[in-house]
């Protein structure tokens, strides 16, 4: 039942971003896409942690996400993005940037779909060479749906990781709909 939990929310999870960006509702779809790993990278963090970090985050994309996945962006990039996006709701970030910020460049999510041509209105935003990433969202989408499916994957070959997530999995989402 623990499995199920785990895999009935991740659908659901994954549905909603699709939902988001299909009618046009890209910050929520950004900010579902940002909890989605989140979620991920709490269910799988260390057993002695209580709550998930930067750390695991960077790490679960790092694991899952990046790899073949064509993406131009770092893990680092993108937890950037995620606390600029849950915490102004907003692509961008403020002035009040921290060091670590200002050592990543800056996605720019495009919302066009696959290569398309990038807006002339992002192109002009990049205001210093090589300090920014453009991101297609759709390609975005399409990497965490793969790294989920790795993350599934993994769960078979490690006993400790998948009773860890399905415990968690069947102690907070024991809701099926």
């Amino acid at each position: 039942m623990a499995k199920d939990y785990f895999e009935h929310n991740v659908l659901e999870l994954l549905k909603n971003i699709d939902y988001c960006f299909k009618d046009n509702v890209n910050l929520a779809g950004l900010i579902l896409f940002c909890s989605a790993i989140d979620i991920m990278a709490w269910l799988s963090r260390d057993q002695l942690d209580s709550d998930a970090t930067r750390n695991d985050f960077v790490r679960w994309v790092n694991e899952f996400m990046l790899p073949g996945s064509g993406l131009a962006c770092t893990a680092e990039e993108l937890y950037s993005a995620r606390c600029n996006i849950i915490h102004s709701y907003a692509p961008e970030w403020g002035t009040g940037v921290n060091r670590r910020e200002r050592e990543t460049r800056k996605i720019i999510f495009v919302w066009v779909k696959g290569r398309g041509e990038i807006p002339q209105s992002h192109v002009n935003k990049q205001t210093e060479k090589n300090k920014t990433v453009f991101v297609y969202t759709d390609e975005l989408v399409n990497s965490l749906k793969t790294a989920i499916e790795r993350f599934n994957g993994s769960l078979s070959f490690s006993r400790a990781l998948s009773e860890l997530v399905y415990e968690r999995s069947e102690k907070y989402f024991n809701f099926i709909s």
